[in-house]
Protein backbone atom coordinates (compact mmCIF):
# COMPACT_ATOMS: atom_id res chain seq x y z
CA UNK A 1 0.00 0.00 0.00
CA UNK A 2 1.27 3.30 -0.99
CA UNK A 3 2.49 6.04 1.68
CA UNK A 4 -0.50 8.48 2.67
CA UNK A 5 1.18 10.68 4.54
CA UNK A 6 1.70 13.22 2.21
CA UNK A 7 -0.75 12.60 -0.64
CA UNK A 8 -4.17 14.47 -0.56
CA UNK A 9 -7.13 11.67 -0.25
CA UNK A 10 -9.89 11.05 -2.91
CA UNK A 11 -11.25 8.42 -1.17
CA UNK A 12 -10.77 7.26 2.67
CA UNK A 13 -12.45 4.24 3.54
CA UNK A 14 -12.78 3.27 7.08
CA UNK A 15 -14.60 0.12 8.86
CA UNK A 16 -17.01 -0.15 5.91
CA UNK A 17 -19.15 -3.10 5.86
CA UNK A 18 -21.98 -3.53 3.59
CA UNK A 19 -25.09 -6.51 3.77
CA UNK A 20 -27.78 -7.40 1.06
CA UNK A 21 -30.21 -9.98 3.15
CA UNK A 22 -28.37 -10.47 5.81
CA UNK A 23 -25.22 -11.25 3.50
CA UNK A 24 -22.08 -8.99 4.30
CA UNK A 25 -20.80 -7.81 0.78
CA UNK A 26 -18.00 -6.07 2.37
CA UNK A 27 -16.55 -6.66 5.74
CA UNK A 28 -14.42 -3.74 7.65
CA UNK A 29 -13.17 -2.33 4.80
CA UNK A 30 -10.00 -0.02 5.26
CA UNK A 31 -8.32 1.76 2.12
CA UNK A 32 -7.26 5.30 1.13
CA UNK A 33 -7.05 6.25 -2.28
CA UNK A 34 -5.15 9.14 -3.70
CA UNK A 35 -6.02 11.59 -5.62
CA UNK A 36 -4.47 10.92 -9.04
CA UNK A 37 -3.76 6.89 -8.13
CA UNK A 38 -4.77 4.67 -10.79
CA UNK A 39 -5.86 1.31 -8.63
CA UNK A 40 -6.98 -2.10 -10.04
CA UNK A 41 -9.31 -4.16 -8.03
CA UNK A 42 -9.25 -7.55 -8.96
CA UNK A 43 -11.35 -11.34 -7.47
CA UNK A 44 -13.72 -13.23 -8.14
CA UNK A 45 -17.05 -12.30 -8.92
CA UNK A 46 -19.18 -12.06 -6.42
CA UNK A 47 -16.26 -10.98 -4.30
CA UNK A 48 -17.57 -7.58 -3.68
CA UNK A 49 -15.66 -4.88 -6.13
CA UNK A 50 -18.90 -3.57 -7.72
CA UNK A 51 -20.07 -2.75 -4.18
CA UNK A 52 -17.44 -1.30 -3.38
CA UNK A 53 -17.94 0.96 -6.67
CA UNK A 54 -20.83 2.00 -5.59
CA UNK A 55 -19.99 3.05 -2.27
CA UNK A 56 -17.42 5.19 -2.82
CA UNK A 57 -19.71 6.56 -6.36
CA UNK A 58 -22.61 7.45 -3.26
CA UNK A 59 -24.88 5.13 -4.80
CA UNK A 60 -25.60 3.39 -1.84
CA UNK A 61 -25.01 3.64 1.54
CA UNK A 62 -22.72 1.56 3.66
CA UNK A 63 -24.23 -0.53 6.31
CA UNK A 64 -21.78 0.41 8.83
CA UNK A 65 -18.13 2.29 8.71
CA UNK A 66 -17.42 6.08 6.57
CA UNK A 67 -16.55 6.87 3.75
CA UNK A 68 -14.58 9.94 2.98
CA UNK A 69 -14.64 11.73 -0.30
CA UNK A 70 -12.36 14.67 -1.05
CA UNK A 71 -12.13 15.83 2.93
CA UNK A 72 -15.97 15.23 3.42
CA UNK A 73 -18.13 12.38 5.46
CA UNK A 74 -20.23 11.13 2.43
CA UNK A 75 -22.27 9.10 5.17
CA UNK A 76 -23.41 13.01 6.81
CA UNK A 77 -24.34 14.32 3.22
CA UNK A 78 -27.51 16.17 2.91
CA UNK A 79 -29.31 15.47 -0.36
CA UNK A 80 -27.96 18.77 -2.49
CA UNK A 81 -24.73 17.82 -1.31
CA UNK A 82 -24.94 14.36 -2.34
CA UNK A 83 -25.85 15.50 -5.70
CA UNK A 84 -22.64 17.75 -6.29
CA UNK A 85 -20.18 15.20 -4.98
CA UNK A 86 -21.73 12.34 -7.41
CA UNK A 87 -21.40 14.95 -9.95
CA UNK A 88 -17.44 15.04 -9.46
CA UNK A 89 -17.38 10.85 -9.33
CA UNK A 90 -17.89 9.16 -12.56
CA UNK A 91 -19.09 5.74 -12.70
CA UNK A 92 -18.56 3.48 -15.66
CA UNK A 93 -20.87 0.51 -15.22
CA UNK A 94 -20.54 -2.53 -16.69
CA UNK A 95 -23.52 -2.11 -19.22
CA UNK A 96 -21.91 1.02 -19.84
CA UNK A 97 -25.48 2.75 -19.30
CA UNK A 98 -25.73 4.49 -23.00
CA UNK A 99 -29.30 4.90 -24.21
CA UNK A 100 -28.90 3.40 -27.78
CA UNK A 101 -31.53 5.53 -29.54
CA UNK A 102 -29.74 8.93 -28.78
CA UNK A 103 -26.12 9.86 -31.25
CA UNK A 104 -23.32 9.58 -29.81
CA UNK A 105 -22.63 13.37 -28.53
CA UNK A 106 -26.54 13.63 -26.74
CA UNK A 107 -24.74 10.14 -24.66
CA UNK A 108 -22.06 12.18 -24.26
CA UNK A 109 -23.42 15.35 -22.85
CA UNK A 110 -25.56 13.23 -20.44
CA UNK A 111 -22.39 13.21 -18.15
CA UNK A 112 -23.22 16.50 -16.62
CA UNK A 113 -26.90 15.61 -15.97
CA UNK A 114 -25.37 16.07 -11.91
CA UNK A 115 -24.16 19.32 -12.47
CA UNK A 116 -26.91 21.28 -14.58
CA UNK A 117 -30.34 19.20 -13.97
CA UNK A 118 -32.85 17.35 -15.89
CA UNK A 119 -34.33 20.94 -17.43
CA UNK A 120 -31.03 22.13 -18.58
CA UNK A 121 -29.91 18.17 -19.88
CA UNK A 122 -33.33 18.48 -21.90
CA UNK A 123 -32.33 21.58 -23.44
CA UNK A 124 -28.97 20.66 -24.23
CA UNK A 125 -30.15 17.34 -25.52
CA UNK A 126 -32.58 19.41 -28.15
CA UNK A 127 -30.35 22.14 -28.89
CA UNK A 128 -26.83 21.78 -27.52
CA UNK A 129 -24.69 24.96 -28.35
CA UNK A 130 -22.03 25.39 -30.71
CA UNK A 131 -19.18 25.18 -28.20
CA UNK A 132 -20.67 22.28 -26.37
CA UNK A 133 -20.87 20.28 -29.90
CA UNK A 134 -17.15 21.45 -30.28
CA UNK A 135 -15.82 20.23 -27.12
CA UNK A 136 -17.40 17.10 -27.65
CA UNK A 137 -15.74 16.04 -30.77
CA UNK A 138 -12.47 17.13 -28.82
CA UNK A 139 -12.79 14.49 -26.88
CA UNK A 140 -13.97 11.89 -29.03
CA UNK A 141 -10.78 12.77 -30.80
CA UNK A 142 -9.28 12.10 -27.36
CA UNK A 143 -10.79 8.75 -27.68
CA UNK A 144 -10.24 8.14 -30.99
CA UNK A 145 -13.94 7.76 -32.47
CA UNK A 146 -14.11 11.76 -33.54
CA UNK A 147 -16.15 10.81 -36.70
CA UNK A 148 -19.02 9.20 -34.67
CA UNK A 149 -20.13 12.56 -33.10
CA UNK A 150 -23.61 11.90 -34.92
CA UNK A 151 -23.93 8.31 -35.56
CA UNK A 152 -26.71 6.79 -33.80
CA UNK A 153 -25.09 4.76 -30.78
CA UNK A 154 -27.15 1.25 -30.93
CA UNK A 155 -24.80 1.38 -34.59
CA UNK A 156 -21.59 1.40 -32.95
CA UNK A 157 -19.68 -1.49 -32.45
CA UNK A 158 -18.69 -2.72 -28.69
CA UNK A 159 -15.43 -1.42 -28.39
CA UNK A 160 -16.87 1.81 -29.97
CA UNK A 161 -19.71 2.25 -27.26
CA UNK A 162 -17.15 1.57 -24.61
CA UNK A 163 -14.92 4.64 -25.75
CA UNK A 164 -18.47 6.85 -25.95
CA UNK A 165 -18.62 6.03 -22.08
CA UNK A 166 -14.87 7.28 -21.53
CA UNK A 167 -16.03 10.37 -23.55
CA UNK A 168 -19.11 10.75 -21.06
CA UNK A 169 -16.49 10.78 -18.54
CA UNK A 170 -14.12 12.70 -19.32
CA UNK A 171 -17.19 15.33 -20.52
CA UNK A 172 -18.15 14.97 -17.02
CA UNK A 173 -14.72 16.62 -15.59
CA UNK A 174 -14.56 14.03 -12.73
CA UNK A 175 -12.28 14.27 -9.34
CA UNK A 176 -12.21 10.47 -9.92
CA UNK A 177 -13.59 7.88 -12.67
CA UNK A 178 -14.35 4.21 -11.26
CA UNK A 179 -15.00 1.48 -13.69
CA UNK A 180 -17.06 -1.29 -13.26
CA UNK A 181 -15.24 -4.13 -15.61
CA UNK A 182 -15.33 -1.79 -18.63
CA UNK A 183 -13.38 -4.55 -21.03
CA UNK A 184 -15.76 -7.43 -19.88
CA UNK A 185 -17.27 -7.86 -23.60
CA UNK A 186 -14.36 -6.83 -25.94
CA UNK A 187 -11.27 -9.08 -27.42
CA UNK A 188 -7.79 -8.52 -25.75
CA UNK A 189 -6.32 -5.93 -27.96
CA UNK A 190 -9.16 -3.54 -27.41
CA UNK A 191 -9.31 -4.40 -24.03
CA UNK A 192 -5.85 -3.40 -24.02
CA UNK A 193 -6.44 -0.20 -25.28
CA UNK A 194 -9.33 1.18 -23.24
CA UNK A 195 -7.86 0.29 -20.30
CA UNK A 196 -4.47 2.31 -21.89
CA UNK A 197 -6.82 5.20 -22.77
CA UNK A 198 -8.31 5.25 -19.31
CA UNK A 199 -4.86 5.28 -17.46
CA UNK A 200 -3.85 8.07 -19.91
CA UNK A 201 -6.79 10.45 -19.27
CA UNK A 202 -6.21 9.55 -15.56
CA UNK A 203 -2.39 10.90 -15.87
CA UNK A 204 -3.08 13.79 -17.77
CA UNK A 205 -6.25 15.29 -16.07
CA UNK A 206 -4.69 14.19 -12.47
CA UNK A 207 -8.28 12.38 -12.06
CA UNK A 208 -8.08 9.36 -9.72
CA UNK A 209 -9.04 6.06 -11.49
CA UNK A 210 -10.29 2.60 -9.87
CA UNK A 211 -11.00 -0.24 -11.99
CA UNK A 212 -12.32 -3.48 -11.60
CA UNK A 213 -11.03 -6.11 -13.79
CA UNK A 214 -11.12 -9.52 -14.39
CA UNK A 215 -8.41 -9.76 -16.68
CA UNK A 216 -5.58 -10.17 -13.96
CA UNK A 217 -2.76 -10.09 -16.84
CA UNK A 218 -4.00 -6.32 -17.34
CA UNK A 219 -4.13 -5.41 -13.94
CA UNK A 220 -0.63 -6.75 -13.05
CA UNK A 221 0.37 -5.19 -16.41
CA UNK A 222 -0.57 -1.59 -16.36
CA UNK A 223 -1.38 -0.29 -12.72
CA UNK A 224 1.30 0.56 -10.01
CA UNK A 225 -1.37 -0.41 -7.48
CA UNK A 226 -3.87 -3.68 -7.42
CA UNK A 227 -6.10 -4.67 -4.92
CA UNK A 228 -7.54 -7.67 -4.16
CA UNK A 229 -10.75 -8.50 -2.82
CA UNK A 230 -12.57 -12.12 -1.87
CA UNK A 231 -15.80 -12.31 0.00
CA UNK A 232 -15.60 -8.60 0.83
CA UNK A 233 -12.41 -8.38 2.62
CA UNK A 234 -9.31 -6.81 1.30
CA UNK A 235 -6.59 -9.76 0.72
CA UNK A 236 -3.80 -7.57 -0.64
CA UNK A 237 -3.22 -4.18 -1.63
CA UNK A 238 0.56 -3.44 -3.08
CA UNK A 239 2.25 -3.29 -6.43
CA UNK A 240 2.22 -5.80 -8.80
CA UNK A 241 5.65 -6.85 -7.97
CA UNK A 242 4.91 -7.30 -4.30
CA UNK A 243 2.15 -9.49 -4.99
CA UNK A 244 3.36 -13.41 -5.21
CA UNK A 245 1.51 -15.76 -6.91
CA UNK A 246 0.15 -17.72 -3.93
CA UNK A 247 -1.59 -14.83 -3.21
CA UNK A 248 -3.25 -14.66 -6.45
CA UNK A 249 -3.81 -18.45 -6.31
CA UNK A 250 -5.64 -18.20 -3.23
CA UNK A 251 -7.64 -14.98 -4.16
CA UNK A 252 -9.05 -16.86 -7.37
CA UNK A 253 -9.07 -20.33 -5.02
CA UNK A 254 -12.91 -21.05 -4.95
CA UNK A 255 -14.43 -23.35 -1.72
CA UNK A 256 -16.50 -26.02 -2.59
CA UNK A 257 -19.50 -23.80 -1.34
CA UNK A 258 -19.08 -21.16 -3.65
CA UNK A 259 -18.63 -23.15 -6.94
CA UNK A 260 -22.25 -23.03 -7.80
CA UNK A 261 -22.83 -19.26 -6.56
CA UNK A 262 -23.83 -16.52 -9.55
CA UNK A 263 -21.94 -13.54 -9.69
Amino acid sequence: MPDTAKAKATFIVSGVTHSYNQTNALNSIELTINEGECVAIVGPSGGGKTTLLNILNSSIKPSTGKVIIQGKDSTNYTPRELKSVRSRISLIPQNLALVDSFRVWQNVITGKIGQHGFLKLLKNLTIPAKEQLTEIHSILDRVGIEEKLFSITKNLSGGQKQRVAVARSIFQSPAAILADEPVSSVDPARAKSLVELLIKISNEENTTLLMSLHNLELAMEKFPRVIGIRNGTVCFDRSPDQISKKELQELYQLEENEILEDG
